[in-house]
């Protein structure tokens, strides 16, 4: 998840004129993520070891002055803006076709992955990012909707993403709701340029194609 190219701003113009159409969205998710890694650091949240490191390194960070990172706050609400735009694909949310809304640890996790930037080129700060958490907490909706992301407003040239998993069934999982979340809102992936297959969901420049593989490919953006 490296992002950066000559098609970025084009993108990201169309991603700001289409979250203007959808009024249920934060003003700030990167607010909504540090009350968390306050509220983590001061004990109102229980959680593990390396949940409470993370935000005290984040918080610690963002006051560090001589640093070779800098957070973008406009990328990291871009990025929730995005994922809040999908819809829900599965369940009673789906059934009265409700809207994404992040909860405030992913809100965390997506501001900090995508809103720390290098100083020097621009590119991202985190090249690896390890997110545990038990099931029912909707692990394959926010990985559908941030390769969504990735496929369609992300501006990398040539991207590829792959999504892996022990069993083929498993691994299906993510492109599929993929799938179903980017059917359910037609209109919204069209004009990002986004179309969907029956087993694949492509880019309008022809170069980015998503589609189902074997036990562990499932994004193969070609660039």
């Amino acid at each position: 998840m490296i992002g950066k190219s000559s098609g970025r701003t084009s993108l990201i113009l169309q991603l700001e004129r289409i979250s203007l159409c959808h009024q249920d969205v934060s003003s700030s998710y990167v607010v909504l993520a540090n009350s968390y890694a306050r509220d983590v650091v001061a004990g109102k949240i229980p959680t593990a070891k390396w949940t409470i490191l993370a935000c005290k390194r984040a918080l610690r960070d963002v006051q560090r002055k001589s640093f070779a990172y800098r957070f973008d706050e406009d990328a990291a609400n871009r990025v929730c803006k995005f994922i809040e735009r999908c819809r829900h694909i599965k369940g009673e949310w789906a059934r009265r076709k409700e809207r994404i809304k992040l909860e405030p640890w992913q809100c965390f996790v997506i501001c900090q992955v995508f809103g720390w930037l290098r100083k020097s080129d621009g590119m991202r700060r985190f090249r690896t990012v390890y997110i545990e958490v038990p099931r029912k907490n909707a692990k394959s909706t926010l990985t559908s909707a941030v390769a969504l992301y990735m496929l369609a407003a992300d501006g990398e040239a040539g991207a590829e993403c792959y999504s892996a998993a022990k069993g083929r069934k498993q691994a299906q999982i993510v492109f599929e709701d993929a799938q179903a979340m980017a059917r359910a809102d037609p209109e919204f992936l069209s004009m990002l340029g986004v179309k969907v297959g029956a087993h694949s969901i492509g880019f309008g420049d022809g170069n980015r194609d998503w589609r189902g593989a074997h036990t562990e490919v499932l994004i193969d953006l070609c660039g």
